[in-house]
């Protein structure tokens, strides 16, 4: 039995998580071609939380790390060869981005 249906998402999802706000809210995350999005499952309102600042060619996300003692606010989205922290509304938490030297491979 479905929980809840989203059919029609604008963005492909590749990857996808599930947080819990703070004891209370739920929130699904995932990541697309174009960049990383929300669904909060209570108002179910679509929004984006991340884009690549250099989107003219797809990215591939990896994986949606939904960072400890945050109550599930702080993330660390890592794409293509890098990775960048965010909070779930997608404000920058820290202003530094993560690059390493090859393609992740798992």
């Amino acid at each position: 039995m479905a929980f809840k249906s989203f059919g029609q998402l604008t963005h492909h999802p590749l990857v996808v998580d599930l947080t819990v706000e703070e004891n209370a809210r739920l929130k699904v995350l995932y990541g697309s071609h174009e960049g990383f999005h929300a669904i909060d499952l209570d108002s179910a309102s679509i929004y984006d939380i991340y884009a690549p600042p250099n989107n003219q060619q797809q990215m591939t996300p990896h994986c949606i790390v939904i960072l400890p003692n945050t109550n599930g606010m702080q993330l660390l989205l890592c794409y293509d060869n890098e990775g960048v922290y965010v909070n779930t509304y997608g404000k920058v938490t820290k202003n530094v981005v993560l690059q390493w030297g090859e393609m992740p491979s798992s």
